[in-house]
């Protein structure tokens, strides 16, 4: 470049200070949106996996292989297939195996009924049966309390034969958790028999002798959920009616060669042999018994040729645990894909084996939410991108027709169109590729992502927004030096413009029949990527939308206009004429407006709709504010509940989830709900789960008065056999309120019971449900007896909203909004600047005339209102319409906790609210233009051509 065009471009950068700063930061702003936001995406999809897999239950996590004999079939037992089986599964597992941060393996039988040595009663006067477990790694996570560590042999004891119905038995030593002591009555010495359970329990008679007490060191680490009776022993039902002790006891770690041979040795001092037991090829019925040395270690009189076979009721498993904290999205294909594998896996080594995992299910239910969130981010993104383009692009023609006279100077001197582009882009330039730089650089340090891919692609998208800063330049150039106007536009040109508007309605319109006809989160699903021009669609509705606002506004302005001038003021005449005479370039604010309307209407309903089904959601899993399930409620539990500050109404309630409605052929499974009606629908009125229940007073000797959640349970009304709490007893279907199941969190159907009149017709009933109005979920469990579970509706509607793909997308919505409100604003500026030098001319004329400040600032006000309007009506209109677009292409249940499919209902708020942010935006815009022009003097911009 010669020293005059480097003299000349060294000008224009300092007499365009003002708005190339605009532009870097508009590029700056753009470049950071395009690198950080798919950046951010994979962020919170890869923290959303990780959340997703901490909070499941242990067994859904977890992948167990779990491995027996089948039936009878004699497996022989050797010392290292516990190793073998874990290779073989690891092996199983491929490129799966490096997700795979533990593998625990584990061996247990029973449980079998405990009977306390010598006397044989049952424990503490009370039946019970007790487990086996031994799995490595436990005594590493227990302090013990009294006695020590189970050692890993077995000796034999003598027993009543009567008990056994054999004279010996082999005898195993145990540990228990203190819970598990306090259900057995059992301390450090005491001594059970196991009786053989035909198909589960232990395969001949056993005993074990408690050897130690010990506790957890974290009760809650999932390294205990896989057997949760060696912390929690619970009770079951018998048979008879009547209530059992389930309890598991711990072996020592490396007691599977023990437990084998015990159970061989017992099946060799029995009168025959057990299911399963002795050696292959043995024969109890010589009398070969089974021995220990003092150290307890096995020995035997039968041939060293004869191996041990393991008996069919011994179970082993290896549990997987996975590597959750470094997990990503890019691992859940290789863990679907190895976790398949493994499920077909028929056999492992010696074992018969089968996989018990709820990981495909977890996976599967990330997929959708992550299909559902990156179409919403996309839509989003194309949008924010879209407006950033549109607002870079109004902003270098600014710049360029800032300088309108200069170049037309230079165009009149010889100066040809390339060198006059080269001299409007080089001060572009300057100033966008730094900027664009420095974007990209904040983008990739505020949210990292390793490999180079991710580096060229940030750097590709730095380039392509510098492209785009670039892209006006000809076309300004060539605007601003064209031929004075009043000229008749080339018919070439019209015809053009037709065809590319023609274009594009046709392509929102193909684009819409395509969204809605395939969808957009299945096919993201599919894809496993976002289509473009899926994601472009409502972009391309609201595009098409301003074609037709476009193509009306000229002569509508001019109708205003005409209508406006037979009034006395000239202040509204002059602004909408001077509306209606704008420049092509004015066009660009009005699409941006129109687009940030449209795109922040469609966010605000969905993120409306959210917020209602999140509330929705969490009253349909609590049914009250709080809700507490214990095995039993007192009285005085019941008042202590009532006592608590903010706590309204409570009802107690009795509760049953595996009750049966009809004859034992043909029953069906039912809730049953037993609670005071009026209580319940006082305590449920002006919530989601409100409902008008009848009056259930039962008729003296009649049935139970019932109100059920669905007709199918009794579709002719009237009597129907019921099944609950421990009575068989007739319901008299009164009513059908399905709002009970909503209330419920049930899975099943719901039938509903005065609670007065079940426990009438019931010996004993407690409540075991408490439903509160008011309080909160901390305050009750300050006085939670024990066992009781607490559940409160902030708490779970917080554990929805919190998760990191909701919490994610209400940024991102933010995000949009925040960044529709910039580009508008700087659209607005600018197309009060496009006209500022026109608008000059004509205010110092007036002004010498007598047009006073105020009505200066009003002709301004009049100038960009019909811009605005144009934009925002329209604008309300497309985003209230774009959810009937969009919505059968979403699904929002990831991020609600509720139902799949929940409507969209349009915000009538967000569109009140958009109104008073569109009139903000041209008060601030105005008053920036006439801060400007206070600066002028209106006789001196008449001597200088009003320059």
């Amino acid at each position: 470049m010669s020293r005059a065009g480097r003299s000349l471009l060294r000008h224009q950068l300092l007499a365009g200070a003002g708005v190339h700063a605009v532009l870097a930061l508009l590029v700056l702003l753009t470049t950071a949106v395009a690198v950080a936001a798919p950046r951010a995406a994979t962020e919170a999809q890869d923290a959303a996996l990780r959340h997703r897999l901490a909070h499941a239950l242990q067994v859904q996590r977890d992948v167990t292989v779990t491995g027996g004999t089948q039936g009878n079939y004699p497996v022989p037992f050797e010392p290292g297939v516990a190793g073998d089986v874990e290779a073989a599964v690891l092996d199983r597992l491929g490129a799966g195996a490096d997700l795979v941060a533990d593998v625990s393996f584990a061996v247990s039988v029973g449980p079998a009924r405990a009977r306390t040595l010598p006397a044989g009663a049952d424990p503490g006067g009370e039946l019970a049966e007790v487990g086996l477990r031994a799995e490595a790694g436990w005594t590493e996570r227990v302090t013990v309390t009294a006695g020590r560590l189970p050692a890993p042999g077995w000796a034999p004891a003598a027993v009543d034969p009567a008990l056994a119905h054999q004279p010996t038995v082999p005898v195993l030593e145990v540990a228990l958790t203190p819970p598990a002591a306090a259900a057995l009555d059992a301390d450090v010495g005491a001594t059970f028999l196991l009786d053989p359970v035909l198909s589960t329990g232990v395969p001949v008679p056993l005993a074990v002798t408690v050897v130690g007490i010990v506790a957890p060191a974290d009760p809650a680490a999932d390294f205990w959920a896989a057997d949760p009776l060696v912390l929690e022993p619970t009770r079951g039902p018998t048979a008879e009616g009547g209530q059992k002790w389930l309890v598991t006891a711990l072996l020592g770690e490396d007691a599977l060669p023990a437990l084998t041979e015990a159970f061989a040795a017992g099946a060799a001092a029995g009168p025959g042999t057990g299911p399963g037991g002795n050696r292959a090829g043995g024969d109890a019925a010589t009398g070969d018994q089974a021995v220990t040395s003092e150290e307890g270690e096995y020995q035997a009189d039968a041939p060293d040729e004869l191996p041990l076979v393991v008996p069919p009721q011994l179970e082993h498993s290896w549990r997987l645990t996975l590597d959750t904290p470094d997990l990503t999205g890019a691992d859940t294909p290789v863990l679907a894909e190895a976790v398949g594998r493994l499920r077909t896996a028929g056999a492992l080594a010696p074992f018969p084996v089968r996989t018990v995992t709820g990981l495909p299910d977890l996976l599967a239910e990330h997929a959708r939410a992550v299909a559902v969130t990156s179409a919403l981010v996309s839509l989003c993104l194309a949008a924010a991108l879209t407006m950033g383009v549109l607002a870079v692009v109004l902003t270098t023609w600014a710049a360029v027709d800032r300088r309108a006279a200069d170049l037309r100077l230079l165009r009149a001197r010889g100066a040809s169109l390339a060198q006059l582009t080269a001299l409007a882009g080089g001060p572009v330039l300057v100033w966008a590729v730094p900027a664009a730089v420095l974007g990209a650089v904040a983008a990739v340090a505020a949210v990292p992502r390793p490999g180079p891919a991710a580096g060229l692609a940030a750097a590709a998208l730095a380039v392509g927004v510098v492209l785009v800063a670039l892209a006006p330049v000809p076309l300004a150039a060539r605007a601003v030096t064209a031929p004075a106007a009043g000229q008749r536009r080339p018919r070439r040109r019209r015809w053009g413009r037709l065809t590319a508007e023609a274009t594009l309605v046709l392509l929102a319109a193909a684009g819409t029949a395509t969204l809605r006809r395939r969808g957009l989160v299945d096919d993201v699903a599919a894809r496993g990527a976002v289509d473009p021009y899926a994601a472009l669609v409502p972009t391309l509705v609201v595009l098409a939308t301003a074609v037709v606002v476009l193509r009306a506004y000229p002569p509508v302005v001019r109708a205003a206009s005409r209508l406006v001038g037979r009034g006395r003021g000239a202040v509204g005449f002059l602004g909408l004429a001077r509306a209606a005479r704008a420049r092509p370039a004015a066009a660009v604010p009005v699409v941006v407006l129109l687009l940030a309307v449209a795109v922040s209407t469609l966010t605000g309903t969905v993120r409306a709709t959210i917020t209602t089904e999140q509330d929705a959601a969490a009253w349909r899993a609590v049914g009250a504010d709080v809700r507490v399930d214990a095995p039993a409620l007192a009285a005085a539990d019941l008042a202590a509940l009532r006592a608590l500050p903010g706590v309204d109404a409570v009802v107690p309630a009795y509760r049953q989830d595996d009750a049966t409605v009809g004859t034992a052929r043909d029953a069906d499974r039912v809730t049953v709900l037993a609670a005071d009606p009026a209580a319940l629908t006082a305590l449920l009125a002006g919530t989601p789960l409100a409902a008008d229940l009848p009056d259930l007073t039962p008729r003296p000797g009649g049935a139970l008065p019932a109100v059920v959640s669905t007709p199918d349970l009794a579709p002719d009304g009237g009597p129907v056999p019921l099944r609950t709490a421990g009575r068989s007893l007739t319901a008299d279907v009164v009513a059908v309120e399905p709002a009970l199941a909503r209330g419920a969190g049930a899975d099943e159907p719901v039938l509903l019971l005065p609670y007065d009149a079940l426990a009438a017709a019931t010996a004993e009933l407690a409540p075991t449900t408490a439903l509160l109005r008011g309080g909160d979920a901390p305050a009750v469990e300050a006085v939670a007896g024990p066992g009781w579970e607490v559940h409160g509706r902030a708490q779970v509607r917080g554990a929805v909203a919190d998760a990191p793909l909701p919490a994610f997308l209400t940024v991102a919505f933010a995000a949009t909004g925040v960044a529709a409100a910039g580009y508008s604003l700087v659209a607005v500026v600018l197309l009060l600047a496009l006209g500022a030098a026109d608008r000059k001319a004509a205010v110092a004329r007036l002004r010498a005339m007598g047009l006073r400040p105020g009505q200066v600032r009003a002709l301004v006000a009049v100038e960009a209102g019909p811009p605005a309007l144009a934009a925002l009506l329209p604008g309300l209109a497309v985003g209230l319409a774009l959810p009937a677009v969009v919505g059968p292409a979403l699904d929002l249940a990831p991020f609600t906790g509720g139902p799949a499919d929940p409507p969209l209902v349009p915000a009538g708020g967000t569109a009140a609210l958009l109104g008073v942010a569109v009139a903000a935006v041209v008060a601030v815009a105005v008053l920036l233009d006439a801060a400007r022009d206070a600066r002028t003097h209106a006789p001196t911009d008449l001597r200088r051509g009003a320059r």
